[in-house]
Parts: C-alpha cells; sequence; structure tokens
C-alpha cells in the first residue's frame, strides 16, 4: 500500500498517541531519519517502545544510547532485544545491573560480547533465581572452582541440576558423592555424565536403591556404557 508523505506526517503527529501508536506499527512503509529519530523521542513510552522495535532503520550511537537509558523499562528491553549493533562496555555493565529483572536478563542473553570475571561472578551470585540459573547456562566463561562448587551445593534444586549438566569441568569425587544424594532428577542428571570413573561401592548402592527410577537410571548408564565397550572392541578388531 502506498501512503503520501503528507499522509505520514500527520499520522506521526497526531495529537492522540493511539494513532501515532498504529502509523509506527504500520510496516508497510519506510521511515525517513528525520521520522525515525521523531517517533524514537514520541512523549509517549508506547509509540517509543514499537519504533524499538522496527528493524527498517539503522539506529544512530546517539539513538542507541538514549534507548538503553529510556526511563520505561518496556522501551530498554525492546532495545536490548536488537541485534543490529554492538554495545559499548559501559552499556553493558549498565545493562546487566539494570534495575529491572527483565532488562537484567535480556542483557544476559546476549552472545555479542564476553562478560568481564566481576560480571560473571555477579551474575552467579544474584539474588534472583532466574538470573543465577542463566548464568548457570552461559557457557562463554569457564567457572572457577569456588564457582562449580557453590553452584552444586545452591539451595536451590534448578541451579544444582543445570550445574551438574554442565560438562566444563571435572567434579571432585566429594561433588559426585553428595550429587548421587540429592533428588531423583539431578542424580539422573549425574549418571548422564561421561567424565566419571563410577566406584564398585557407588553402582551396587544405585543398583540396589530404594527409588526404581534411580535403579533404572543405573541399569541404564551400565548398558550404554556396556554397549560403548562392545562397539567399541567391534571397531578394534576391523581395524587389525
Amino acid at each position: 500500500m502506498h501512503y503520501t508523505s503528507s499522509a505520514i506526517e500527520e499520522g506521526l503527529s497526531h495529537d492522540d498517541w493511539t494513532v501515532r501508536f498504529k502509523w509506527a506499527k504500520n510496516k508497510d512503509w519506510t521511515p525517513t531519519p528525520e521520522q525515525v529519530d521523531i517517533g524514537l523521542t514520541d512523549k509517549d513510552r508506547d509509540v517509543r517502545w514499537i519504533w524499538a522495535s522496527r528493524m527498517d532503520f539503522t539506529p544512530t550511537p546517539e539513538q542507541i544510547e538514549r534507548g538503553l537509558t529510556d526511563p520505561d523499562r518496556n522501551v530498554r528491553w525492546q532495545w536490548t532485544q536488537r541485534m543490529d549493533f554492538t554495545p559499548t562496555p559501559e552499556q553493558i555493565e549498565r545493562g546487566l545491573i539494570d534495575v529491572d529483572i527483565d532488562v537484567r536478563m535480556s542483557w544476559i542473553l546476549r552472545t555479542d560480547y564476553s562478560p568481564t570475571p566481576k560480571q560473571i561472578e555477579r551474575g552467579l551470585t544474584d539474588v534472583y533465581l532466574d538470573v543465577r540459573l542463566v548464568w548457570a547456562k552461559k557457557t562463554n566463561y569457564t567457572p572457577t572452582p569456588e564457582q562449580i562448587e557453590r553452584g552444586l551445593t545452591d539451595p536451590e534444586s534448578k541451579i544444582r541440576r543445570m550445574w551438574t549438566k554442565r560438562m566444563d569441568f571435572i567434579p571432585t569425587p566429594e561433588q559426585v558423592e553428595r550429587g548421587l544424594t540429592d533428588y531423583p532428577y539431578i542424580v539422573i542428571e549425574w549418571l548422564k555424565r561421561t567424565d566419571i570413573a563410577w566406584t564398585q561401592a557407588q553402582i551396587q548402592r544405585g543398583l540396589r536403591h530404594e527409588k526404581q527410577e534411580i535403579r533404572e537410571a543405573w541399569e541404564q548408564m551400565l548398558k550404554e556404557q556396556h554397549n560403548q565397550k562392545t562397539d567399541a572392541l567391534d571397531i578394534s578388531f576391523i581395524i587389525i
């Protein structure tokens, strides 16, 4: 659909914010740089938010900075969703400590920066469970032994499970033994790991566990290990 310049200008400057919102939401026309700037500085937060979601313009550094510091949380969040700019270290740091948890979460989930050790530690000790959980899932950093131990002993079982699933560290015998006494669904995650040499005592205890789901998980894990060894032997015979 073709719109005249006068119709667009009238819509973008209309007194009723819902009219301005509808024009901003309409993707059937391409705004000029001047129109973009007018929309991004609209007095109504919903209009600024919908403009921030448009991907038919390349924002300037000034527009990016203004959007990331907008007083409205939804506008800030929308700008963190854009991947057409590379944030500065200052913008990243500010975003990771934003007062709004959704904005913080959005910054954590971005993959176009490498967090500093300070940012990692702060994220892993955040008071909010969801924030700690997302940081535990991130794989673009190497956790310290202290962070691993803290994660495996976190009061929240979701955090412990996520750390159990990480394969970028070798757990200590103490961590493994402690993990085998956790909730069944966490024990099962421990049994999925391929970097643990199970002791006979652990195997026997697992096969005699009071919970059927734990016994079955041990049986399944041992069966898979046996099959892998058998496959390896078959391949060696072929090679010989």
